[in-house]
C-alpha cells in the first residue's frame, strides 16, 4: 500500500513518506478486522512472493490472451462460450482474485460468482470446449494461489 501512495503522490518529501507510512498502517490496521468470516478466523492471505509472482504470471496471461483474441477475431472463425467452472479454492477472496483475474485476460469475463462456482464468458475459437477454457484458469490462476506452482 505504501508503494501505491508514493506511486501515486509522486512526491519525494518527507510530509509525503510520513503520511502515506501513517495512512497505510492505518489502513492495514482498519481492514484487518474485514478479513475475518462469520466464525471469526483469519482469512488465508498470500504471501508477498506468492502475490509478487502471481502478478507476474497474470501479466504473462494478459499479454498472450491478447495475442490468441486477435487472431481468433481477425480469423472470423469465433463463438461466445459460456459456462459455469467449480474452483477447488473455497477462500472467497481468492476466489474474487481468480475472478477479477479472469476479467482482466482479453476474451474472457467472469459473469458471476456463486461460492467457488464461476459463471464465465469467453470468445473462442469455433469447436473450443469449456474443459479447455478451464483448464489454464485452473493450472495458471488457481494452482498458484493455492501455492502448487506448476514448473
Amino acid at each position: 500500500m505504501y508503494l501505491l501512495w508514493m506511486l501515486f503522490n509522486f512526491q519525494w518529501d518527507l510530509w509525503t513518506w510520513t503520511l502515506g507510512f501513517l495512512v497505510s498502517v492505518g489502513m492495514t490496521l482498519f481492514t484487518s478486522f474485514v478479513l475475518y468470516d462469520e466464525t471469526k478466523f483469519q482469512t488465508h492471505m498470500l504471501s508477498p512472493w506468492q502475490l509478487l509472482v502471481y502478478v507476474a504470471n497474470l501479466m504473462k496471461e494478459i499479454f498472450l490472451a491478447a495475442i490468441s483474441y486477435i487472431k481468433v477475431i481477425l480469423g472470423g472463425q469465433y463463438d461466445l462460450l459460456v459456462f459455469d467452472m467449480q474452483l477447488h479454492e473455497q477462500d472467497p477472496i481468492k476466489v474474487a482474485l481468480i475472478a477479477n483475474s479472469i476479467t482482466l485476460t482479453p476474451g474472457t469475463v467472469s459473469l458471476d460468482v456463486n461460492g467457488s462456482t464461476l459463471t464465465v464468458m469467453a470468445v473462442v475459437k469455433k469447436g473450443t470446449t469449456p474443459a479447455e477454457v478451464e483448464a489454464p484458469i485452473h493450472s495458471e490462476f488457481e494452482r498458484r494461489l493455492q501455492g502448487k506452482i506448476k514448473r
